[in-house]
């Protein structure tokens, strides 16, 4: 888990968030390890809000007229740009994700939540050991994952460090199967949407555990790390490795997740 100091400088990371990824160590995950193909769809998250009569809240921040807004009549309904039924959900907050999972425990039966950091790490390398699971090239990058490209650049020229070596097609958000899934059948483990993950933030791995499925000690609690990047990242945050932290009541449009199904015995 982690980077390789040579990565982040690969990368361009500066030494502040290089810290984050660092340093490179062993951890123990349960198997059999149950984690959701796809990231939750709108449909899936509308079905729960109906179904539970959750009350959602709004005020989600989106990228309008070139900066990053809160506007208070935005919510998953409603992101600021289009989306259909089978897009991934944005716009939710960690107490919405966990009420989410939390809803599809009761009425399946199974103990699901968000995975660890460790468990998303490890599910996003799929066996291999290079910064993506398909290689490091930026220009094969737009092959299986949604980032700010060429077709970012189209809508917001002028942005220094796009990757000028592909277009994925998208300016936002893509369908959760329109891309190809990793080794493991995960798709948009890099790309899409930056992911919650069940781990409050800490600026290092000093202090990480062992094994995957405990959270990192003494993290900052009104943080939660989200992971794998988003439709409006460079590529330096789209690896499997990248990690960041937001407000865990922030709601926005770059934001959503996925579950994990608890279970298992351990392997290293």
């Amino acid at each position: 888990m982690g980077a390789t100091e040579a990565e982040t400088t690969r990368v361009g990371r500066r030494a502040e968030t290089a810290a984050w990824e660092r340093p490179r160590h062993e951890v123990r995950v349960a198997m059999p390890l149950a984690v959701s193909r796809f990231l939750v769809t709108v449909a899936e998250y509308d079905y729960f809000v109906r179904a539970s009569r959750y009350a959602i809240g709004r005020n989600c921040t989106v990228f309008a007229e070139g900066i990053w807004q809160a506007q208070s009549q935005r919510d998953y309904r409603d992101t600021g740009y289009a989306q259909t039924a089978d897009h991934p959900v944005t716009c939710v907050t960690v107490a919405d994700a966990e009420a989410y999972v939390g809803w599809l425990t009761k009425i399946t039966g199974h103990q699901y939540r968000l995975p660890h950091e460790a468990e998303w790490e490890y599910v996003a390398r799929a066996g291999t050991q290079e910064s993506r699971w398909r290689g490091d090239d930026p220009a094969t990058l737009c092959q299986f994952a949604n980032g700010a490209d060429l077709s970012y650049e189209r809508a917001r020229p002028g942005e220094p460090n796009t990757n000028k070596a592909c277009d994925d097609g998208y300016v936002f958000t893509n369908p959760v199967d329109a891309l190809p899934a990793n080794p493991w059948s995960l798709h948009d483990m890099l790309g899409n949407l930056w992911q919650w993950t069940a781990d409050c933030f800490t600026p290092d791995y000093t202090a990480a555990p062992s094994v995957a499925s405990l959270a990192i000690a003494g993290g900052d609690c009104t943080q939660r790390v989200i992971r794998g990047g988003s439709w409006h990242n460079y590529p330096d945050a789209l690896r499997s490795a990248a990690r960041f932290a937001l407000p865990n009541t922030l709601r926005s449009s770059s934001i959503g997740f996925r579950v994990l199904r608890q279970s298992g015995t351990m392997r290293p």
